[in-house]
């Protein structure tokens, strides 16, 4: 295939070769950055891809690169050219510098997604006017996949198939030279709430993650999905799909509303409204029009309809932070012979879509009513109702737990824990809001922390000053 660009990529590549035979020694940190970077197919002239193959032997072996021993490394490879040794010769003359070597690499990786992706897109043609593979349903079913997995190229030059461990290293470089350039983790998202953000540690939630929220009636879980929503589209700046199965959109919008003024939503139905309270909402207003944050209220969802919603919300924005269902039980499932599988499947198939779209996919559960019978009824993972699939699927579970559902005597009446249980990367423990008026306000450690411990040392008190009956000595 005759490329465009093929001038410029040759140009990049040499600089590449001509970088590395300039740096020379296999421990230098460009190096070991280049080498992580790219592999043989990110070269498009096969010359090249025989000497940086040469190269990455002679490195991986910890032997010092120049041009005699790249020429005896190509040589045992079965490339015996009598021009080589003029050739890198040239090359080397003729990169200005070594320490360029990393933008020559990236512009390497950027012409090889180029490459993938016409590829692919020809491929598709073909295919999509093959009958043989199907009706037309069938053959845009194929199309849609091939779209993403061009697209994921694109995007994180991932694609399918075994893979060296060098080059999740190299994407693992490229993480840690971000955070250290822009002093964030594009790949980490906080929540907003900072008790549980202390609680997740520095990885936060992660691009990629399945998130299960867990609780009975009552715990707020639909308000703690607003509060995270909230902030990923408004904070953050993030594309976020809402699929409510359990409230209509309207409520949805409306506890968005109330959520980012904090203000009891029934006094915007008030035509007494302060000034203050009309300048919040007129303010939430204007923010939540201007983000990207979508819901659709369809009852009885099926996976395949939010995998085709959330794909072309990805296609029309770029990237998508987060996905959000409420709740997995209220899904149209397969037929299968028990319900836990038939639910089992579904969150395997959203586990695999927050990896497809690298977003964070937050999953809302009920819990079963059994854990009521146990006098600690804070939630476990094991708790989740219809399915035993999710503990082995989500990299997050947090269960939800509000005291005063269970004592009608507790004082605070909307704390809410948030309890982390599972988390493949980082810490588990507490975070915790507040429920005031019907929306969540985010509680540091400390706060959360003294409001617990009143609480007990009330309860503590209550019991010692019980009416304890008159017995007389003996």
């Amino acid at each position: 295939m005759i490329e465009e660009h093929n001038e410029d990529s040759l140009f990049a590549e040499q600089s590449v070769i001509g970088g590395l035979l300039l740096l020379t020694d296999p421990e230098s940190s460009l190096m070991i950055k280049t080498m992580a970077m790219l592999k043989k197919a990110s070269f498009y002239k096969m010359y090249h891809k025989q000497i940086f193959t040469a190269i990455k032997t002679l490195f991986n072996n910890g032997d010092m690169i120049d041009i005699l021993t790249i020429e005896s490394q190509c040589k045992k490879q079965g490339v015996d050219d009598q021009g080589l040794f003029i050739y890198l010769a040239d090359i080397t003359r003729n990169t200005p510098s070594a320490g360029n070597i990393i933008a020559y690499a990236k512009m390497v990786k950027e012409y090889s997604i180029e490459r993938f992706a016409k590829t692919k897109l020809q491929d598709l043609i073909i295919n999509f006017q093959d009958r043989s593979e199907g009706d037309v349903y069938q053959r845009l079913g194929i199309l849609e996949t091939m779209i993403n997995e061009i697209s994921n190229m694109g995007l994180r030059n991932e694609t399918g198939g075994l893979k060296h461990v060098s080059e999740s290293l190299g994407v693992w470089l490229d993480n840690i030279d971000q955070m250290l350039e822009d002093g964030f983790d594009k790949n980490a998202f906080s929540t907003g709430i900072e008790s549980l953000d202390d609680v997740l540690g520095i990885k936060k939630m992660r691009r990629g993650s399945l998130v299960a929220v867990g609780a009975r009636p009552k715990m707020g879980k639909s308000a703690f999905m607003s509060l995270i929503a909230n902030h990923f589209a408004l904070d953050l700046k993030e594309a976020v799909a809402i699929f409510s199965m359990e409230m209509p959109s309207v409520e949805i919008a409306e506890r968005a509303l109330s959520n980012r003024t904090m203000v009891d939503p029934s006094r915007f139905y008030s035509v007494n409204i302060s000034d203050e309270n009309a300048a919040r909402r007129d303010s939430a207003f204007k923010e939540l029009m201007s983000s990207n944050m979508y819901v659709e209220d369809t009852p009885a969802l099926k996976l395949a309809h939010i995998q085709k919603e959330s794909r072309r919300l990805r296609k029309e924005h770029g990237s998508i932070g987060l996905i959000c269902v409420d709740y997995l039980t209220l899904m149209e499932a397969e037929k299968a012979d028990r319900n836990d599988l038939a639910y089992g499947m579904i969150t395997k198939g959203l586990k695999n879509l927050a990896k497809e779209l690298n977003c964070v996919v937050l999953m809302l559960t009920q819990l079963s009513r059994g854990l009521e019978t146990r006098p600690d009824k804070r939630p476990l993972p094991s708790d989740s109702r219809d399915t035993g699939q999710i503990e082995q699927d989500v990299d997050l579970w947090i269960g939800l737990y509000k005291d005063s559902v269970y004592n009608e005597d507790c004082q605070d009446r909307g704390l809410t824990e948030v309890i982390v249980r599972l988390n493949r990367h980082g810490g588990v423990g507490t975070g915790f809001v507040d429920m005031r008026e019907g929306f969540h306000v985010p509680l540091s450690t400390v706060e959360g922390a003294k409001m617990i411990i009143k609480r007990e040392a009330i309860k503590m008190e209550s019991k010692t000053t019980e009416v304890v009956p008159f017995k007389r000595n003996k």
